[in-house]
């Protein structure tokens, strides 16, 4: 239990020591760095394992390079945390399974959610704006995202190479590249995405490389308001013996 703010820490503030089975609640208090080490770090031990079944809840870290680092850590929930301000990310996974984030907050960082080898993690009700990236997945497969806003980054969502992702209730708002964008990304499913756009930038796109990928997008999803209608040309024929219009060098289909 953290009982006062941290300020100025000058690298990471709590480690975990692969303890498992504990709850540390922050009651609201605040954990600042000065942009070096981790705001709350579960790491590895030499049998690689981190820290499992742990429950945080209730913390504002701010300025640290990692806001929340889980490795190698299972199981874990994060509850009504702000980690906002950071140098690289606001929460980390790696090598990080069947953990469950919801009502959270990572904006104004490189990095809002970084997902790397991390599967079976399901986000709910998260704030990732002002980023590079809201939200980031690299070979991250099984993943779900749940009612999140993903606005004024440069890409809201981006999928590489990471498979069965689903997608519901998301709000996306003058990305300067994307909304969403799939990269090498399969048997992923999107459900009532809102995409909103200004200019020629920030919609979907579903970027093939030479091979058709079969992602679920429905008309649920929109840009502008406007429904979008996803052909692969495979599962879904397009319309009238239409050719699907990709680009087969670089393997892009522009929804």
């Amino acid at each position: 239990m953290l009982n006062a703010d941290i300020t100025g820490a000058p690298d990471t503030c709590i480690e975990f020591y692969y303890q498992d089975n504990v709850t540390f609640d922050c009651q609201g208090h605040y954990m600042d760095g000065q942009e070096n080490g981790y705001g709350i770090y579960m790491e590895e031990s030499g049998s690689n394992e981190g820290s499992h079944n742990v429950t945080i809840r209730n913390c504002n870290i701010t300025r640290f390079e990692v806001g929340l680092y889980l490795l190698y850590s299972n199981n874990n929930t994060v509850i009504n945390v702000t980690a906002d301000e950071h140098y690289d990310y606001g929460f980390c996974l790696e090598f990080s399974e069947n953990n469950t984030f919801v009502n959270v907050s990572a904006s104004n960082s490189s990095e809002g959610f970084d997902l790397y080898e991390a599967h079976n993690n399901t986000i709910v009700s998260a704030i990732t704006n002002y980023n590079d990236y809201g939200i980031a997945m690299w070979n991250s497969n099984n993943n779900t995202i749940t009612n999140f806003s993903s606005s004024y980054n440069a890409e809201g969502l981006d999928v590489y190479s990471s498979n069965y992702t689903n997608v519901s209730g998301m709000s996306a708002a003058d990305n300067t590249d994307y909304g969403i964008l799939l990269s090498q990304a399969e048997y992923s499913s999107f459900r009532d995405v809102n995409i909103s756009v200004s200019g020629s930038y920030g919609g979907i796109l579903d970027y093939l490389q030479g091979v058709i990928r079969h992602n679920d997008i429905d008309t649920s999803v929109t840009v502008n308001g406007k429904p979008v209608h996803h052909f692969d040309g495979l599962y879904r024929a397009c319309p009238d013996g239409q050719t699907l219009p990709v680009d087969w060098v670089t393997g892009a289909a522009m929804l």
